[in-house]
């Protein structure tokens, strides 16, 4: 390659495999690069040490960076495959357990998977150690749905490292179409479902550590769901009289793509948090309404 060709910034993948232990990293190879993502991007955290001049002098002494974050971001898609799909990965490091192809969020596990994730761009190697991740995604109706994966770990110096080349999966994510959708068992029209874990990611500060980070960890959540249905009248269905009652019900969603290619997404209790408010589609009457899951028994 000629010396002055410019480096293509498309030419990108990237990696994740679960820790053996907190926050020591793992090696990535191709087998741990089976994801399709998107506006990947693994960036520092540092904030500087500001150090003041003395003296008549104004100017400032050399500044020192501080400890050494990472942010981290990226996006998949919702899909089915003969065995657990690479993205469910991301999900046990959004604080969910996994048994026999359904995860399912405890406090008991939430803290159990951290990540060391990598994004290959061009000759560049990004990373980080100690990650966990928020999970939300936003389905519209009749598109695929995309995950978006936003986190916090360990920054590590990037280094000079060639692109690598794994076997991307294949399979087709299904279209938000020909889905499931009720509330309390009754179905509504909705063109649209916004999910967001809403995990809160703190740094675990480690003097002993490089970094001067142990990893980071999850510490609460405030899970929200949005949805737009068509409205009906007050006889037939009044969110109104269900916010103010604190009725609870539950949600069922799924997205059928077909044999190993469903995706179901289950709350057994969901209470509307805000009041409904009035929204439209096309002119059509929709109730704007935000959820969040309460505790189940």
């Amino acid at each position: 390659m000629p010396v002055d060709a410019p480096l293509i910034r498309r030419r990108a993948v990237f990696g994740a495999k679960a820790e053996a232990t907190t926050g020591t990293a793992e090696s990535l190879t191709t087998a741990e690069a089976a994801f399709n993502a998107w506006n990947v991007s693994i960036k520092p955290d540092i904030a500087l040490t500001r150090r003041e001049g003395q003296g008549s002098s104004l100017d400032t002494l050399p500044g020192v960076p501080g400890a050494r974050g990472a942010r981290i971001n990226v996006e998949t898609e919702i899909y089915g495959a003969a065995t657990v799909p690479a993205w469910g990965l991301l999900l046990q490091a959004s604080g969910f357990g996994l048994s026999s192809r359904t995860y399912t969020i405890t406090s008991s596990a939430i803290n159990d998977t951290t990540l060391t994730v990598g994004n290959w761009i061009a000759g560049r190697f990004y990373s980080a150690v100690g990650v966990v991740l928020n999970w939300a995604f936003s389905m519209r109706s009749g598109q695929v749905v995309r995950s978006t994966w936003t986190g916090t770990g360990a920054w590590v110096p990037p280094t000079s490292t060639a692109l690598i080349a794994p076997t991307y999966p294949t399979t087709l994510p299904p279209r938000a179409a020909s889905a499931t959708f009720t509330i309390g068992g009754q179905s509504y029209k909705i063109s649209s479902l916004d999910f967001d874990l809403g995990n809160q990611i703190v740094y675990r500060e480690d003097v002993t550590k490089l970094s001067g980070y142990f990893s980071a960890a999850i510490t609460d959540r405030a899970p929200t769901v949005r949805i737009d249905p068509e409205a009906l009248l007050l006889s037939t269905k009044d969110w109104h009289a269900d916010h103010l009652a604190s009725t609870e019900a539950a949600l069922s969603l799924v997205i059928n793509g077909g044999a190993n290619n469903t995706f179901t997404l289950s709350m057994p209790k969901l209470q509307l948090i805000e009041a409904p408010d009035d929204g439209e589609r096309g002119g059509i009457f929709t109730d704007m309404l935000t959820f969040a899951p309460t505790r189940s028994a």
